[in-house]
């Protein structure tokens, strides 16, 4: 059948937005609006007008199947001979019997539906099923089936002055690539995961725009089949065939991750996004932001279509996750200057007034167990020694008790380690005389070398003198 109807016919190089699920959030900016209003509730046509005047908009309607969870307003029109078993992976689903002469009508009226909301193509989901005898029907649906009812819906929308694009079927359009003239557009799921995407690269042959999406995650009830590689992978594979690719999550709602930047063009009106929102990309702030940004106004007709150039995927590089066994914190003076580095104290002295009838010298050892290379004292450990006198004796002279606080300040080198370790240190005396023995002879001290960090030595050593 011929029509005179003149419909939107997309070329590539046009960015898009698909949300199927959850509160609608226009604040991202696209040239193509992918939404779900076969539910009755067209507000959503209108609330993306006037956000984004110049934005097309793609109404989905699942012409395959049928949602059984009172979401579809038509859902009673349906007979029990149109209903088929259930969905797999989709268990509110139910498959409808594409053959009918109910279903074409009820499908007719939702095409009539989406024109008068303002919806400029369709997103006809489940279009080409495989059923292979798992339909649930007596006779089985076959793929001549599919052929017959996927040009019967193209051909009513085209009457209706509605674009019409292809929702996957991959395999039903090899086998009949007259098939890429009838559709405007594609709309495909999961080509990275089933590496199939050169299915609907004739569409791009055309200067027709393939809207792919790969998922994130599989989705509460499985089923989305996630891509298996990184983010990076996909989207350099989506952008290898010049797709307008974006990652997303199971259950369609806002959250996107586009997979190339488009040309810049004025702002629009934006809402304000949800707080809850993931995966929803942050305004640009470099020309490398991997975000959609505003399009240009539509061209006039001395206006030359501009060339769409990818730009080069960016590449991110995917950091192990460490457990940092210390964290320093910075040191802080009375001004609280971040940048203060920590001057050792000036050496303690370790002399003792001796009585002039004795002589002792004493030295200090440290040691560190398993210290890191560049870990280094800048500073030598000063001991604090303390005489005490034994009870007086007839010719005893007391020598005077004193105590001296000693520390060693290690400052580390750039990060390279987190290794605790402890330092012994041992004083003793070179020519002790007599009766002085130490009493005290190991300290503990940290070395770290994960930003600033200081370890502390204090010896405290105990000689008894005795004095004849």
């Amino acid at each position: 059948m011929t029509t005179s109807a003149t419909w939107w016919q997309p070329q590539g190089g046009i960015s898009w937005q698909w949300q199927l699920a959850g509160k609608l959030n226009t604040n991202i900016v696209a040239d193509v609006y992918d939404v779900d209003v076969a539910g009755g509730d067209t507000t959503n046509v209108a609330t993306i007008r006037k956000a984004h005047p110049n934005a097309k908009l793609i109404c989905y309607v699942n012409v395959g199947s049928l949602e059984t969870d009172g979401s579809r307003a038509d859902e009673k029109l349906f007979l029990p001979s149109d209903k088929g078993a259930r969905y797999p992976g989709w268990p509110k689903e139910v498959f409808v019997d594409i053959r009918s002469d109910n279903v074409r009508r009820i499908m007719q009226a939702r095409f009539e539906t989406m024109k008068n909301a303002g919806c400029d193509g369709i997103e006809p989901d489940n279009m080409a099923i495989e059923y292979k005898g798992t339909g649930g029907f007596a006779t089985a649906i076959t793929q001549a089936d599919q052929y017959n009812y996927i040009t019967w819906f193209a051909e009513a929308c085209h009457n209706l002055g509605l674009a019409i694009g292809a929702k996957n079927g991959g395999d039903l359009l090899e086998k009949h690539p007259e098939l890429f003239k009838t559709f405007d557009f594609a709309v495909v799921e999961e080509c990275v995961r089933n590496k199939n995407c050169g299915q609907y690269s004739p569409f791009v042959d055309a200067g027709k725009p393939v809207f792919a999406a790969d998922y994130l995650d599989a989705g509460s009830d499985g089923g989305c089949s996630p891509i298996k590689g990184s983010i990076d992978s996909a989207k350099n594979v989506l952008n290898a065939y010049n797709f307008e690719g974006i990652l997303k999550n199971c259950k369609l709602d806002a959250a996107v991750i586009p997979c190339k930047s488009y040309t810049p063009a004025p702002p629009s009106t934006q809402a304000e996004l949800p707080a809850t929102t993931a995966y929803i990309p942050k305004p640009p702030t470099t020309v490398d932001e991997p975000t959609y940004v505003p399009q240009p106004p539509p061209k006039t007709s001395d206006t030359p279509e501009p060339t769409y150039v990818p730009k080069p995927a960016t590449t991110q590089v995917e950091v192990p996750v460490t457990t940092t066994a210390y964290v320093p914190k910075p040191p802080t003076t009375a001004n609280n200057d971040p940048t203060y580095i920590p001057q050792p104290p000036p050496p303690q002295s370790t002399k003792v007034v001796l009585p002039a009838t004795a002589t002792v010298a004493a030295t200090t050892t440290c040691t560190s167990s398993g210290a890191p290379g560049p870990n280094v004292p800048t500073t030598t450990v000063a001991a604090t020694t303390v005489y005490t006198a034994p009870p007086p004796q007839p010719t005893t002279k007391a020598a005077a008790a004193t105590t001296q606080a000693a520390t060693s300040t290690y400052v580390p080198p750039p990060p390279a380690h987190d290794i605790a370790t402890a330092t012994t240190c041992t004083s003793t005396a070179s020519k002790p005389p007599a009766g002085n023995t130490p009493t005290t002879t190991k300290a503990t001290g940290i070395l770290a070398n994960n930003g600033f960090a200081m370890g502390v030595s204090v010896v405290s050593c105990a000689l008894s003198l005795l004095l004849m």
